[in-house]
């Protein structure tokens, strides 16, 4: 016998999936939430940037500051300056 199947000897107009849908839905948002996803990607970006080695780290923070410059050179030619 199911829990619903109790459920509904108890009570026939009980509904499980209605019953179970607010715990569903706080327990997958404790699990998948934008606040957990956002801070376990803060976690991996962190651990993957301080896990490189010096030189590494050197190297991907130079390729940022020149993608930046790129962009900006791009941005002031089509400004006709």
């Amino acid at each position: 016998m199911t829990l619903e199947a109790t459920g509904r000897e108890l009570d026939p107009d009980f509904d499980m999936a209605g019953e179970a849908a607010p715990f569903l839905r706080a327990a997958v948002l404790a699990r998948r939430g934008p606040a957990v996803l956002a801070k376990r990607g803060w976690r991996a970006l962190t651990a993957a940037l301080l896990g490189l080695p010096l030189f590494g780290l050197l190297g991907f923070l130079c390729a940022a500051a020149g993608s930046l410059w790129l962009l900006y050179s791009i941005w002031r030619s089509g400004r006709g300056e």
